[in-house]
């Protein structure tokens, strides 16, 4: 392992165990506690989270804007056996606003979270002030094509026991992977989650193949940011989610940046979501 990949797992761990750190448990109105954790204090934004081995992509923009706003993360429910779909996602984010008492909240999303916060937008106009999505295309189109085709196997067929730990580890890593979070590093995260092939399947899956945004169908204010290092959403892909939205978004490119965008690209990615908090009227 590089001294690199070895600083960065450091740093992943350190804001891993701060931000759990930080969770307490909150009941929600369909009967489950989860884990939330809130930071500073002002108009309230949301880190709508994909899984809670993912959380920490969020830690550099809740430093940055909890100075000024009160910024909101959770833990979501995960599913070994069964599929977690956008729709319970949607639900879930609903619940944790309604138990936190929020009537609305600006959302922010990272990758495949982004089909989360998009559908809750368009569902819940009235409880969306904004919809700030990192690297989230307008169709998920991986290549090569077998890639595609491998993805859409594990996701659709029953084959989830078949499929070594270590393969979908690869899949992982090529997905996400980019200069500055190296293959190495997700493999190496994967590998300390159990039953990792069917958490990915049931739980990280569904976002991918169940994001199919249509026109017109967001309202509020939107930003969307994305580079050029992505093997799993190209700058095309980004800048027609943007299009798709309408005119009410506006598409950031950030130069170099990789999947893992704001944890890589921290500087150039707050200070883009600064501008758009202080364009939709955070303060």
């Amino acid at each position: 392992m590089t001294e690199a990949v070895s600083e960065l797992l450091d740093r992943v761990d350190r804001d891993t165990g701060r931000l759990a750190g930080a969770m307490r448990q909150l009941d929600c109105p369909d009967g489950v506690t989860r884990p939330v954790a809130t930071f500073g204090r002002g108009t309230p934004i949301v880190c709508v989270p994909l899984l809670p081995e993912l959380n920490f992509v969020y830690a550099p923009h809740i430093d940055a804007l909890s100075a000024d706003h009160e910024v909101v993360l959770y833990e979501p429910v995960v599913s070994r056996s069964c599929r977690i779909t956008v729709e319970d996602r949607v639900r879930e984010l609903r619940c944790v606003l309604d138990a936190l008492g929020l009537d609305s909240a600006h959302l922010l999303a990272w990758s495949d979270a982004g089909a989360v916060a998009y559908r809750f937008a368009a569902a819940y106009p009235a409880h969306a002030r904004s919809a700030a999505l990192l690297v989230l295309p307008d169709r998920y189109r991986l290549r090569p094509p077998p890639m595609q085709a491998i993805t859409t196997l594990l996701y659709r067929r029953p084959i989830e026991r078949l499929v070594p730990d270590a393969m979908v580890r690869l899949l992982l890593g090529y997905f996400l992977g980019g200069p500055g979070a190296p293959p190495r590093l997700l493999r190496t995260r994967a590998k300390q989650v159990p039953q990792f092939p069917r958490l990915f399947k049931h739980s990280m899956l569904p976002m991918f193949f169940d994001h199919l945004p249509e026109a017109g169908e967001l309202h509020c204010p939107a930003l969307l940011l994305s580079g050029d290092r992505s093997r799993i959403v190209t700058v095309d892909q980004a800048r027609r989610m943007a299009e798709l939205i309408g005119p009410g978004a506006e598409f950031r490119f950030v130069p170099g940046g990789e999947h893992f965008l704001g944890y890589i690209a921290t500087e150039p990615v707050d200070r883009a979501l600064r501008d758009f908090y202080a364009r939709v009227g955070v303060s």
